[in-house]
C-alpha cells in the first residue's frame, strides 16, 4: 500500500513539473515568435512544380543542406487555401510565417505529392483546417512547432489532416487549440489507404476541441490501408468537449464504411504509446481516454497518466460481424496512472495480453 502511495505522490509531482514545463515551453515558443518584429504581407503562395518552385527566387538551391526557404511572411486572405503546394521533390522549408484566414471554409497549407518538405514554427488561425495534405507515397515530411488555433467549420474542423500514402518524418511540438465544429473537431487526422508510416508522433499540445464528435488524434486504415507510427509519446490532450462522444485518442480500420475486418491484413499498427497525459475528455454522450476499434496491433501502453474522464481507456475488438472478426494484439499495458476515470478500463477480444501496475 505504502508502494502504490508514493507512486501516486510521485506521478502527480511529475505531472505538476510536467505541466510547469510546458507552459514554460509555450511562453518561450510565443518569445521567439515575435523576434520577427515585423512580416511582410504577400499574397497566397501557389506551386505546382519543381519548376515553379525554382522560378520563384526563395533564399536556397531546393538541396537537403540549402532548402528553398519561405520564412517571415503574413498571408491574409479570403482565398480557400492560403498555401498551395503540389507535385515537388525538392527541399522546402515553410517558416516563421503567419497564415489568418477569414471564414470557416478556409485552409492554411494544403500539399499534394509532395516530398522533403518542412512546415516548422508558423502561426495559422481562422480558419477550418490548418494543414491538409493528400499524399501519394511521398516521404520526408515534417510539420513541427506550428501554432494552430481558432479553427471551425460546419462540417469538419482539424488542426492538422493527412491523408493517403506517405511516410513523415515527425508531427511534434505543434500547439493546436480551439478547434470547434457542429460535426468533427480533430486536433490531428490521419488516414491511410495503404503502407504508411509515421516515425514519430511528439510533444504536441491539442485542447479545446468542442463538436458532435470531438478527438485529439483520429488515426486510422482505410480499405488496404496501413498506418503505422512508431512512437506516440509526450502529447498533452487537454479539454475535449461533445455532445456524443470525445475521445482522446481513436484508432480504428474502417472498409466499405463498415467496423470489420476481412482479415487481408488491413490494420494501424503502433509500437509505442508512452507518457502522454489526458485531462478533462468529457461529453454529454460517451467519453474515452483511448479508444481502440478494429484491428489495432503490436502496442505497448506505457506510463501514460488519464485524469478527469468518463471511461479512461477502450479497447475494443470483435463484433463478429459476418465479413470476419476484428482484433488487437500483442498487447503491453503497465504503470499508467488513472485518476477520477469512472469508467475506468474496458479490454474485449484481445491476444498476447500484459496488464500490470497500473494505478
Amino acid at each position: 500500500m505504502r508502494r502504490i502511495q508514493y507512486k501516486a505522490i510521485l506521478i502527480m509531482l511529475i505531472l505538476f513539473q510536467s505541466t510547469i514545463i510546458l507552459a514554460d515551453a509555450m511562453d518561450e515558443s510565443y518569445l521567439i515568435k515575435i523576434e520577427i518584429l515585423s512580416y511582410t504581407e504577400t499574397a497566397p503562395l501557389s506551386i505546382n512544380s519543381d519548376m515553379e518552385l525554382d522560378g520563384l527566387g526563395l533564399p536556397g538551391n531546393g538541396s537537403e543542406a540549402d532548402p528553398y526557404t519561405f520564412s517571415g511572411y503574413n498571408i491574409t486572405s479570403t482565398d480557400l487555401y492560403l498555401v498551395t503546394i503540389s507535385n515537388t521533390t525538392q527541399h522546402i522549408k515553410i517558416s516563421d510565417n503567419i497564415f489568418v484566414g477569414q471564414s470557416d471554409e478556409q485552409i492554411g497549407i494544403s500539399l499534394y505529392n509532395v516530398s522533403n518538405i518542412q512546415i516548422i514554427n508558423n502561426s495559422m488561425s481562422d480558419m477550418a483546417i490548418g494543414i491538409t495534405a493528400n499524399l501519394t507515397g511521398n516521404y520526408n515530411i515534417a510539420l513541427d512547432n506550428n501554432t494552430i488555433s481558432n479553427l471551425s467549420s460546419a462540417n469538419f474542423a482539424a488542426g492538422i489532416d493527412i491523408y493517403g500514402k506517405y511516410n513523415i518524418s515527425s508531427i511534434s511540438g505543434n500547439y493546436l487549440n480551439h478547434i470547434t465544429s457542429n460535426e468533427i473537431a480533430v486536433g490531428i487526422k490521419l488516414n491511410s489507404t495503404q503502407l504508411s508510416i509515421v516515425e514519430i508522433i511528439n510533444g504536441n499540445t491539442i485542447k479545446n476541441l468542442d463538436a458532435l464528435f470531438s478527438s485529439g488524434m483520429y488515426i486510422y486504415a482505410y480499405m488496404d490501408g496501413i498506418t503505422k507510427i512508431i512512437d506516440i509519446l509526450y502529447n498533452l490532450i487537454i479539454s475535449i468537449d461533445s455532445s456524443q462522444f470525445s475521445s482522446g485518442i481513436y484508432f480504428e480500420h474502417i472498409r466499405d464504411n463498415m467496423y470489420i475486418n476481412p482479415r487481408h491484413g488491413a490494420y494501424v499498427d503502433i509500437s509505442l504509446f508512452q507518457y502522454n497525459i489526458f485531462n478533462w475528455i468529457e461529453s454529454e454522450g460517451k467519453s474515452i481516454g483511448v479508444f481502440h476499434n478494429f484491428n489495432v496491433r503490436v502496442i505497448s501502453v506505457l506510463d501514460n497518466s488519464f485524469l478527469y474522464i468518463r471511461g479512461s481507456a477502450y479497447f475494443h475488438g470483435s463484433q463478429n460481424l459476418s465479413a470476419g472478426t476484428g482484433y488487437i494484439s500483442l498487447v503491453q499495458m503497465k504503470d499508467n496512472y488513472f485518476y477520477n476515470a469512472t469508467q475506468g478500463l474496458y479490454i474485449n477480444y484481445l491476444t498476447d495480453f500484459d496488464f500490470s501496475v497500473n494505478l
